[in-house]
């Protein structure tokens, strides 16, 4: 089902409106771009929103102020439940991935690794890893800023670093370095060591 939130939809967009709209208690028209969601008027027709009874406007000096009528609070409730439904569908859907990738690296005779990327994928790897035989005892990145930073415990070190620490793998989890990390860093892990891409056909 194609999302209606989380792609900045139509939906979205008016979601973010509405919100706006009814947690300053009422905006001035014309607005403050600063004030509203980025392009929100861009995405979400005025005209429509009071044509379909959801907003007002009052007449108030120089300008007018834009309010959520009940029928407009009530249309909002509903767009933010079924935003936090999708929400939960997605964190299903991707409990359900990390929870095979992990499932594929204990198939392929994981069991103690490095993780290359400290990346948004390596924090969520690593909460999954948590309740899996597979330990993480290192975090590689090329970043100097991250060295020395952590992610749940597990020390993130420069990539020269890799040879202090006890591994039998290097899961790369950086999806959009993937490839050039594979093909420039395999030829630099000893032999008896793997240098896996976490999104490779190697785990399929």
């Amino acid at each position: 089902m194609e999302p209606r939130f989380l792609n900045l939809t139509p939906s979205h967009h008016e979601m973010m409106l509405l919100l706006t709209i009814h947690r300053r208690n009422g905006v001035s028209i014309p607005a403050n771009p600063r004030e509203l969601p980025p392009a929100a008027l861009d995405h979400v027709p005025l005209s429509r929103l009071i044509d379909d009874g959801l907003v007002t406007l009052t007449a108030n000096g120089d300008h007018s102020v834009m309010r959520l009528t009940p029928v407009g609070l009530s249309y909002l409730r509903g767009l933010v439940i079924d935003y936090h439904l999708e929400l939960m569908d997605r964190r299903a859907a991707s409990n359900e991935f990390f929870s095979d990738l992990v499932e594929k690296l204990k198939r392929a005779g994981c069991r103690r690794i490095a993780l290359y990327g400290a990346s948004d994928t390596a924090k969520v790897l690593l909460d999954f890893l948590k309740s899996s035989p597979i330990e993480a005892v290192a975090v590689l990145d090329d970043d100097p800023i991250k060295q020395g930073d952590t992610f749940s415990g597990v020390p993130i070190v420069a990539p020269s670093k890799l040879s202090l620490f006890d591994y039998d793998s290097v899961v790369v989890t950086t999806v959009l370095f993937q490839d050039k990390i594979l093909k420039e860093k395999a030829s630099a892990v000893p032999p008896g060591k793997r240098v896996i891409g976490l999104f490779d056909s190697l785990l399929s």
